[in-house]
């Protein structure tokens, strides 16, 4: 499983410098950690990947954290790992667009912990878009899409999260993953 998330990731890494080179701007890829069990980070002040999550990404150290656990996934855990890979690069990619730093600001300017968490749920999906977009580039070599895309239509607390993920892969377009103006209902 870390091969196959490394391999993903050396994927990611040329698929997103294609788009900066578009933009004229220089990629540079993350760092990552594939590991075996959650491991202190100073820098990222505590637990990597956070605790209940199976990646998380750290701004302060422009590095992801995925736990590679194949044997507690299901049967489609190729494309479960390359969805949660592209997912937390997504979120690197956010902080080098400069959409984490709003982020922060939206979360700081909220009148309430309604609306903050409504910000991280808008960042969220943004970046299960942003990793449906790469993971398009991809699709050829991946399981099968519309098998995995079941349990985000059968979990209602996952289905706004997964028209997010449909968008993404359906377009491949980064446009369509604007969440941040996106209607209230439509976020996870």
């Amino acid at each position: 499983m870390r091969r196959y998330m490394k391999s993903m990731s050396g994927c990611l890494d040329r698929i997103w410098a294609k788009q900066f080179a578009k933009m004229r701007k220089t990629y540079k890829a993350p760092e990552r950690r594939f590991l075996k069990a959650r491991i202190s980070v100073k820098a990222c002040a505590g637990k990597m990947p956070a605790p209940g999550a199976h990646g998380t990404y750290c701004p302060a150290n422009k590095t992801y954290y995925v736990l590679a656990e194949p044997d507690t996934w299901g049967s489609w855990n190729g494309m479960w790992a390359a969805h949660l890979v592209a997912h937390e690069h997504a979120h690197y990619i956010q902080h080098l667009a400069g959409i984490l730093e709003y982020l922060s600001e939206v979360q700081a300017d909220a009148a309430n912990k309604d609306e903050e968490a409504l910000a991280e749920n808008r960042n969220e999906d943004q970046a299960g878009c942003f990793a449906a977009v790469a993971l398009r580039a991809t699709r050829a070599t991946l399981p099968s899409w519309s098998d995995f895309m079941v349990m985000y239509k059968r979990e209602k607390d996952l289905k706004a999260y997964g028209v997010w993920l449909d968008r993404g892969f359906g377009s491949g377009r980064l446009d369509s993953c604007n969440t941040w103006t996106a209607p209230r209902k439509s976020i996870g």
